[in-house]
């Protein structure tokens, strides 16, 4: 078979192939949608947060049992409300789903549409290879592990994805068609509106996920154009940054696990300093030109300018204090300078979140270093998509799998540079049925597992049957529900009624809506002579391997008594039972 196999055919048909990857996406994220109830901590508190707002007909302040809940802003929020209100129905799981669900779905397309343009800019491939490339660069992140998990559940970071893919197209077509410096109206009025939906989404750290992608992209191909630095110091410069990082990263780590990260961030450092310098010989007027091209104007605008407005909306509600004091928390949470094991953590999190698109990636970092994929506009702008995404999210985030979401696609398009090359080769014909054949099993089991597979393997890990048994009781008061030394929005969801958490000594606890103290608790229990349910988690055993009520309630003239349930649920993935009981005074 000829090299230029792939080159000689009439590009694939855009409506087929999204027809092909819309019903795979139906059927891989909407099979069984809600047959597992809520089972992590991230999908729980963004549908109580939805529910909360939905009944308190709040469109503004996320909240959680009233109190303000900042974490993130509120378009996830608005997008499940507004399917639950077409319905006529109040918010449920189902309708947080089906917002992800749509995520996920826009994400698959939008890499496919954006493929077929970026592969193609000048000097670039031929539109058959690159809808090809785009086709299957789509069903691997289709497929993908984490964008499949992440598609599945409630977890904000889906809802990020497709602007930032969308930024990255639009992007594309004005650096494309721009060799002034003058901007088409209708660009700019996109790049606008796609960076606004993706600091809605999940704030200004959305606009580091855009500017790695996109304009890393577009300037690194002016990078590749320029000559190699004659000065000796310039060209050292890329290998003494890639040996700093790697020295501060292995002096840092705490286990061996911690050194894959350095290792990675240290190639990563060099790569991107190598660019920085030939980029330097481009000249500074041309840079500019490059970023301005590219829309940076307005994704800066759009982004920084939609959570201002936003933030000065809440504050006018709740108060500036309010808004500078969450923003801070939740940077504190979520940022970090260079953790060695949180950078490992991201990059093992790219190794398998793409699933089949992940290994073809691996082949194709190997033939862009080896130069057997030469580097065109499309392939230097994935380059970057990859490398110097995960440089930054390495450098400065706290390590969370779900930050790499908007990288994925990248990782997708990069596998699909790789898989091209391989079956442009002498027979291998066999590429397109073996590929297609696992993309099939990977979506099948995925789809299984996620409908059906984890409320028959693992049902324990939802407190869905486990609160419906709870508050169908009659002598079970839903209004009188406290939790002890753990609170989630999993058991809230499903109490019909808030849940206050009780502070208990040497536990941490998952708070966001003000816990009561143990003394106010008992307080409130002797004050209206009413019992109340608890719901407590048992670490310790007697001896005889039974699960002891904590001692401290026992001194306390209290009447404790167990309730007993046929469904069981436990914390932290299973391993951590949670009991019921009822306590009342003497």
């Amino acid at each position: 078979m000829p090299l230029d196999d792939l080159d000689s055919r009439a590009p694939r048909s855009r409506l087929i192939d999204l027809a092909i990857l819309t019903a795979l996406c139906a059927f891989l994220y909407l099979f069984g949608i809600t047959d597992f109830g809520t089972a992590s901590w991230h999908e729980s508190i963004r549908l109580v947060t939805a529910m909360d707002m939905q009944a308190r007909g709040e469109w503004i302040v996320p909240t959680v049992m009233g109190t303000p809940y900042l974490s993130k802003p509120p378009l996830l929020y608005w997008v499940t409300i507004i399917f639950a209100e077409i319905a006529g129905q109040q918010v449920s799981l189902l309708h947080l789903r089906l917002a992800i669900a749509l995520f996920g779905w826009l994400t698959v397309v939008l890499t496919y549409l954006t493929g077929r343009s970026l592969f193609m800019i000048a000097p670039g491939w031929s539109a058959s290879r690159s809808a090809i490339a785009a086709f299957w660069a789509a069903l691997f992140l289709a497929t993908g592990f984490l964008h499949v998990r992440l598609s599945r559940t409630g977890a904000i970071d889906m809802s990020v994805a497709p602007f930032v893919v969308a930024a990255v197209w639009i992007g594309l077509k004005s650096w494309q068609q721009s060799r002034s410096w003058k901007l088409s109206p209708l660009l700019t009025a996109g790049m606008f509106v796609v960076a606004v939906g993706a600091s809605l989404a999940k704030g200004p750290p959305t606009l580091l996920a855009i500017a790695t992608a996109l304009f890393g992209g577009t300037l690194g191909w002016l990078a590749v154009q320029q000559r190699p630095a004659r000065s000796p110091i310039l060209r050292a410069l890329p290998s003494l940054a890639a040996l700093a990082v790697l020295v501060i990263g292995l002096s840092q780590s705490r286990n061996t696990s911690g050194i894959v990260g350095p290792v990675v961030s240290a190639f990563l450092a060099g790569w991107f300093v190598w660019g920085f310098v030939r980029l330097c010989s481009a000249g500074l007027i041309e840079s500019l030109r490059t970023l301005w091209v590219s829309q940076l104007p307005a994704a800066v605008v759009g982004s920084l300018g939609s959570i201002l407005i936003w933030s000065q909306l809440v504050a006018s509600r709740i108060g500036t204090g309010s808004v500078q004091s969450s923003a801070v928390t939740e940077m504190n949470e979520n940022i970090t300078i260079f953790d060695p094991e949180a950078s490992s953590e991201l990059f093992m999190a790219a190794v398998f979140g793409c699933g089949l698109g992940s290994l073809y990636a691996f082949a194709g970092c190997w033939l862009l270093i080896t130069r057997r994929v030469r580097f065109t506009p499309g392939v230097t702008i994935v380059a970057a998509w990859v490398g110097l995404s995960l440089l930054a999210f390495m450098a400065f985030s706290t390590g969370s799998t779900r930050y790499i979401t908007p990288i994925l696609p990248g990782v997708a398009l990069l596998g699909a540079i790789a898989w091209v090359h391989f079956r442009s080769g002498y027979r291998r014909e066999w590429m397109s049925p073996v590929t297609a054949a696992i993309v099939i099993l990977l979506a099948v089991g995925q789809a299984w597992w996620y409908g059906a597979g984890r409320d028959r393997i693992i049902p324990t890990q939802s407190p869905r049957d486990f609160m419906a048994e709870l508050v169908a009781r009659e002598d079970v008061d839903s209004a009188r529900i406290v939790t002890y030394g753990f609170w989630n929005g999993d058991v809230l969801a499903y109490a019909g009624h808030d849940i206050w958490p009780v502070q208990r000594e040497g536990y941490g606890m998952d708070d966001i809506v003000g816990a009561w103290s143990f003394d106010k608790f008992i307080a409130t229990l002797h004050e209206d002579g009413k019992p109340w349910t608890m719901l407590v988690t048992l670490k310790r055993q007697h001896a005889e391997g039974e699960s002891q009520f904590p001692d401290e309630f026992t001194s306390l003239g209290l009447r404790v008594t167990p309730i007993e349930l046929d469904a069981k649920y436990a914390i932290r993935n299973g391993r951590i039972p949670v009991r019921a009981y009822r306590i009342s005074p003497e």
